[in-house]
């Protein structure tokens, strides 16, 4: 009998999570800073910077956050899905894949 496919994405999931020495492939509460929209949030999670991705819109055009997600703050669930990969979770079930990044990001301040 072969495995299902959740069951072959659950073992790859814990197996990155065993290269890479993280502990948080389960959903986690995380606390996002929103206010001037996502692709303006400085996002460390996990000893790493992140970057949001999408897929949606990371703003809603003028400095805020996309529809879904609470502003100044987001209190929605973050958790690992690979070595190098993410996804927050908003409190309105809004899903934003994330990117760890090398460094700490450089972003402009927010008025």
């Amino acid at each position: 009998m072969q495995p299902s496919r959740p069951a072959l994405r659950c073992l790859a999931i814990l197996a990155a999570a065993v290269l890479v020495g993280c502990s948080s492939v389960e959903p986690q509460p995380f606390e996002l800073y929103t206010h001037c929209g996502l692709d303006r949030s400085l996002i460390r999670f996990d000893g790493f910077f992140w970057g949001a991705q999408g897929p949606g819109p990371l703003s809603d055009g003028s400095g805020n956050p996309p529809q879904g997600f609470g502003n100044p703050f987001d209190h929605g669930s973050i958790a690992r899905t690979g070595a190098d990969a993410a996804v927050f979770v908003s409190s309105g079930g809004v899903r934003v894949e994330l990117v760890r990044l090398d460094r700490r990001p450089d972003i402009a301040p927010c008025r």
